[in-house]
C-alpha cells in the first residue's frame, strides 16, 4: 500500500502532540512564509483540546492503564508522569510506563483519525510511515550519537508493531523555521514548563551551540501556589483537613497538590493570552478529589481549596520577582557567550509570557525575535522534515530510474534500481545535503579569504 502519509509524534517530557503531512500533496506558504502543518486528534473530537494531551497515564479501576486526561486523573494512586529519560537511565519502572503511553497514544491516533489506515495483522498494510522525536536525549549528546539512535531504535521497535524514523529535537525545530532562518545566525529559544533550552546555529561557519537551564515557566505556576498555600486560609484549611482524610480513607498516595498546580497553570493561560488585569482563583474541593472524596471533606467544614483569589498584577509581579531575576541573569550569560545571532526565534512550548519576551528583547537589543506559540512546534517540525525528505528522494529517484531505464534492462536494471533506492533512502536527506552545501561555502569562503589575503600581501610588498 502507498505511504501517502507521515504521521509525527514528539513524546515531550510535559505535553504529548501529533502532525501529519501528506506526502504526495503540494502545500502553500502562507502569508509569513511558513508552511502550515496540520494536527492530528490523540483524543476522540477534532479541537485543539484533543490535539494534545499530557504525557501521563494512570491504572484504571480494572488495573489497565489509561491515559490521564483529566484533572482527576491525576489523583489517582497509580498516576505516573515524567516517566522520559535517556533510555540508558530510565528505571524498568518508568521504561513500563514510557512503553504503555506510547502504546496508547499510538492506537488513539488510529482510532481518531478516520483516513489513516492500519492493518494490525499485517503492519505492512497501512498507509502512512512513522516519525517519532522524543525527550530525553539531543543531537548534542555528549555520549555517541549513533549508539543514541541505535539505543532507541532498539526500545521503539519492541514498542511499536512497525518500524519508527527518530528525529531530534532540534532538528524538528529547525525545521518548523527552515523557509525563515536558513542560512542565517539564529538563536533558537525554546520555553517549556521545566527547562528553557537555547541553539544557537550558524550554518556557513559550521558552529551550534546548545544551552539549557531547569527554570522552566512552570516556575510560575508553583510560585503561585505557594503564595496561595502561605497567605489564603482556604488553602492552609485544606493543607490540614485534606491529608487527614486521605488517611482515612486509605488514600494517602494521592498527591492532591498536583492537580491543584495544574489548575494554576490553566489559569495562568488565560491571564497571558487574554491580559487580565487580575488572576481569579475558585476551586472547589469536589474538582480536585472528586465528589466521593469530597463530600468526606466537607464534613471537616472545608469545600474549597482556593475560593475568590484574585491576584492583581502588581502583586503577581511581587510573587515572581526571584524568577524574573533568575531568567534574566540566565540570558544576560547567553547574551555574553559570544553568540552573534542576526534573528531570534522565540518558540513557547507551554503558554506565551509576555515579560519574558520582553526581557529578551531588552538584552538582545535590535535583533529582530520571531515568536511562535504552540506546543505542536516540534511535531509540526517533524512532518516538515518527512515532507522535505520525501521530495528531495522522490526527485532524485526519478532522476536514476529515468537514466538507469535507459542505460542498462534484465538483471542489471532491477539490481540497479534497486540498489540506488536503498542508497537514497538510507543517505540522502535534507540535512545531508544541507551539510555538504555549507561545508562547500565554507571552503569558498576560506579560499576567498587566502586569495585576498594573498594579493593584499603581494601588493603591499611591491
Amino acid at each position: 500500500m502507498e505511504k501517502r502519509y507521515c504521521v509525527c509524534i514528539n513524546f515531550g517530557n510535559e505535553t504529548t502532540t501529533a502532525s501529519y503531512l501528506n506526502l504526495t500533496a503540494t502545500y502553500p506558504l502562507n502569508k509569513d512564509g511558513f508552511l502550515d502543518v496540520p494536527q492530528l486528534n490523540i483524543l476522540n473530537g477534532n479541537t485543539d483540546e484533543t490535539r494534545k494531551i499530557k504525557t501521563a497515564i494512570y491504572r484504571s479501576y480494572d488495573g489497565q492503564w489509561e491515559l490521564a486526561t483529566e484533572r482527576e486523573c491525576f489523583t489517582k494512586k497509580g498516576i505516573a508522569i515524567h516517566f522520559i529519560n535517556k533510555i540508558e537511565r530510565v528505571s524498568l519502572e518508568d521504561k513500563e510506563h514510557y512503553t504503555a503511553f506510547i502504546r496508547l497514544v499510538f492506537q488513539a491516533i488510529i482510532a481518531n483519525n478516520s483516513f489513516l489506515y492500519f492493518d494490525n495483522n499485517n503492519p505492512e498494510n497501512r498507509n502512512f510511515d512513522l516519525y517519532i522525536c522524543s525527550s530525553g536525549w539531543s543531537k548534542y549528546d555528549t555520549n555517541d550519537y549513533n549508539t543514541v539512535i541505535e539505543d532507541y531504535k532498539k526500545f521503539f521497535s519492541t514498542v511499536l508493531p512497525m518500524p519508527v524514523t527518530l528525529i531530534s529535537r532540534e532538528d524538528a525545530i529547525s525545521f518548523s523555521f527552515r523557509s525563515f532562518n536558513y542560512q542565517k545566525r539564529s538563536l533558537l529559544i525554546e520555553i517549556n514548563a521545566a527547562t528553557i533550552d537555547s541553539i544557537y546555529d550558524s550554518p556557513i561557519e559550521g558552529k551550534t551551540f546548545f544551552s539549557g537551564t531547569c527554570n522552566g515557566v512552570g516556575h510560575i505556576a508553583r510560585d503561585i501556589q505557594n503564595w496561595c498555600a502561605e497567605t489564603q486560609e482556604t488553602y492552609k484549611k485544606a493543607k490540614s483537613v485534606i491529608p487527614i482524610v486521605l488517611e482515612e480513607t486509605d488514600n494517602k498516595n494521592i498527591n492532591w497538590e498536583m492537580p491543584v498546580r495544574h489548575y494554576i497553570e490553566e489559569n495562568m493561560e488565560y491571564f497571558y493570552c487574554k491580559n487580565c488585569s487580575h488572576l481569579s482563583l475558585n476551586l472547589p474541593c469536589s474538582r480536585v478529589l472528586g465528589d466521593m472524596l469530597g463530600d468526606k471533606v466537607e464534613e471537616y467544614d472545608c469545600q474549597d481549596i482556593l475560593y475568590h483569589c484574585n491576584i492583581r498584577e502588581e502583586v503577581l509581579n511581587e510573587i515572581l520577582a526571584n524568577y524574573r531575576l533568575m531568567l534574566k541573569n540566565d540570558f544576560n550569560k547567553l547574551h555574553d557567550s559570544g553568540i552573534m545571532p542576526e534573528v531570534i526565534i522565540l518558540v513557547n512550548n507551554v503558554f506565551p509570557v509576555p515579560w519574558i519576551k520582553e526581557l529578551i528583547k531588552d538584552i538582545f537589543k535590535g535583533i529582530q525575535i520571531i515568536s511562535r506559540h504552540g506546543s505542536h512546534i516540534v511535531s509540526d517540525g517533524i512532518a516538515l522534515y518527512a515532507y522535505s525528505n520525501h521530495r528531495l528522494q522522490t526527485t532524485i529517484k526519478s532522476k536514476f530510474t529515468e537514466i538507469i531505464n535507459r542505460e542498462f534492462s534484465g538483471t542489471m536494471q532491477e539490481f540497479l534500481l534497486e540498489s540506488c533506492n536503498n542508497f537514497i533512502d538510507k543517505d540522502i536527506t535534507v540535512p545531508a545535503f544541507e551539510k555538504y552545501e555549507n561545508n562547500i561555502a565554507r571552503i569558498n569562503a576560506s579560499l576567498i579569504k587566502k586569495h585576498v589575503s594573498g594579493e593584499y600581501t603581494k601588493k603591499s610588498k611591491q
